[in-house]
């Protein structure tokens, strides 16, 4: 039992070398079919010209800060009322985005029971 798992382990070093090695042909094998294009040269007098670059949003992972679900809600204040089927009032939650409803001064969304107090 011994040498079958020796033997196992073995061929699977020798397959994951060779597939290395093949991706590594593949590798090299592409950058030869595609020559480096010339790229023009700066005169030594003049600064090089950077493009405008657009900023990058950034992605944020995790919940939100308490200061941007205020901010959000404030912005929601400011836009006009949203109105469902019923003709309730709701708000979007800034958890989920579900519809939050308003219970007495409790706004509570219908999904994931996120709430504040307005």
């Amino acid at each position: 039992m011994v040498n079958s798992r020796r033997g196992f382990l073995t061929g699977s070093a020798f397959f994951a070398a060779a597939l290395l090695a093949v991706a590594k042909a593949g590798a090299q094998e592409t950058s030869r079919q595609d020559p480096p294009k010339d790229v023009p040269k700066d005169k030594p007098g003049e600064t090089p010209k950077e493009s405008p670059k657009p900023p990058k949003e950034e992605r944020r992972r995790g919940p939100k800060t308490d200061e941007e679900i205020f901010e959000e809600q404030e912005k929601a204040k400011q836009k006009e009322e949203l109105v469902d089927d019923e003709g309730r009032q709701y708000r979007v939650c800034p958890q989920c985005g579900f519809k939050m409803y308003r219970q007495g001064r409790t706004w509570t969304c219908s999904n994931c029971g996120y709430n504040y107090v307005d």
